[in-house]
């Protein structure tokens, strides 16, 4: 086989290889929403990029319910790699519930 037969057979199965791939899948938004460990499921309000506890650095949500019936609040968190690193389900997360007065 010739450079340029190689050539052209290389650059064939590097383009083969990219249109077999498919974009990685972690994260917030390709994670299925949790129900709570009450049995109530979840929906999602807001998505938080770059939170942060590190060296008496911590970022802190506030919420707010003005409706008179309580609503569970359920915070997940993700690692640089996009893997969850807590569940409401198993109830090792932050959650509050808030009632409106």
């Amino acid at each position: 086989m010739t450079a340029a037969g190689r050539t052209l057979l290389g650059i064939a199965l590097a383009v083969t290889l990219l249109m077999r791939s498919s974009p990685a899948a972690a994260g917030p938004t390709d994670t299925p929403l949790p129900t709570f460990a009450d049995g109530k499921p979840a929906v999602a309000v807001y998505d938080a990029y770059g939170v942060i506890k590190n060296n008496n650095l911590e970022t802190d949500f506030i919420c707010t319910n003005i409706d008179s019936v309580a609503v569970d609040i359920g915070v997940e968190v993700f690692d640089e790699t996009g893997a969850l690193r807590n569940s409401p389900a198993a109830n090792d997360t932050e959650r509050f519930s808030a009632k409106g007065e």
